[in-house]
């Protein structure tokens, strides 16, 4: 968790919105196989990094879907708001502006 912190203070603010909560969540014997694993070798960190590395990266391709998600609606949104006629062209231009 200091290393997240520590990535979103230098600077690598895309940190701020990914969630390695719910990554460790679905698979906590990895985890706890990664702990294990480091003590009982020497504390060699490596199987640790390993592990936290993929659960990175499993929590930015999260954040991709959910982008890609969110866009999605959010076009659905807008061409129905065009199609309409529920709103003036003004008023779908200050929509758009928002956005």
């Amino acid at each position: 968790m200091k290393v997240v912190f520590k990535l979103i203070r230098n600077r690598y603010w895309l940190f701020e919105f990914i969630s390695i909560s719910v990554s460790l969540k679905k698979s906590p014997i990895r985890y706890g196989k990664s702990f294990l694993y480091t003590e009982t070798d020497d504390n060699d960190l490596s199987y640790f990094l390993i592990a936290q590395i993929q659960v990175i990266r499993q929590a930015i391709q999260d954040l991709h879907a959910y982008i890609e998600r969110k866009t999605a609606e959010t076009q659905k949104v807008e061409s129905k708001i065009r199609v309409s006629n529920l709103f003036n062209h003004r008023q779908i231009e200050i929509h758009q502006a928002r956005a």
